[in-house]
């Protein structure tokens, strides 16, 4: 018992987050973790997610951990990215066809098949934990393919793409030639893509 209580206490404070999975991976009996949130030592965030904080503030992560296919996108993914100032509403993210997320994490999402997980990359949460996104070059893709390229957030990502740190000219060629997007649409909009 000792053992499980010292495996439980030791991912907690490493992570501020134990999983039922990671209990299973450890042979660790479920009902710990039961017993624990019964004794208000850690709280249940979700099914098999529980803190030992009583506000748990990595809502990204968390709603990454509960629709595990989700990729973050549009202006959540830009925000990641610290390539806008523009924070949104809502939480933009993509899911494979077919998929079904739970609507109580309001998750605005799109369905898309044929290009999920074309330009997915991992990140940093604002609080330190692994998560997913679509890079820079993925989401101006996805604003002139689906017409979203003239609004002023989007022309704020479009005008802060020329200064970007991590500015891949060749990855953003890649993904608009899979996409079928005329590099001119590009151009249009103030990128400079000559190498």
């Amino acid at each position: 018992m000792n053992n499980y209580l010292a495996l439980i206490n030791k991912e907690l404070k490493k992570y501020d987050i134990i999983t039922s999975s990671f209990c299973k991976d450890n042979d660790i009996p479920l009902v710990y973790l039961t017993r624990l949130a019964d004794k208000k030592k850690i709280f249940k965030l979700a099914h098999g997610i529980y803190t030992n904080q009583e506000i748990f503030l990595d809502n990204l992560w968390l709603k990454q951990q509960i629709n595990k296919k989700v990729i973050y996108s549009y202006l959540t993914a830009l925000n990641l990215l610290e390539a806008t100032s523009w924070i949104g509403e809502a939480t933009f993210c993509e899911g494979p066809i077919g998929y079904k997320v739970n609507k109580k994490y309001q998750l605005d999402l799109t369905i898309d098949s044929k290009y999920y997980g074309l330009g997915k990359i991992t990140v940093k949460s604002p609080e330190g934990r692994d998560i997913t996104c679509y890079c820079y070059e993925r989401v101006l893709c996805d604003l002139v393919r689906k017409g979203l390229a003239d609004g002023d957030w989007t022309y704020e990502a479009f005008a802060n793409y020329n200064k970007y740190h991590n500015k891949d000219l060749k990855k953003l060629k890649q993904i608009a030639s899979t996409m079928q997007i005329d590099l001119n649409e590009f151009t249009k909009r103030g990128l400079v893509i000559n190498d």
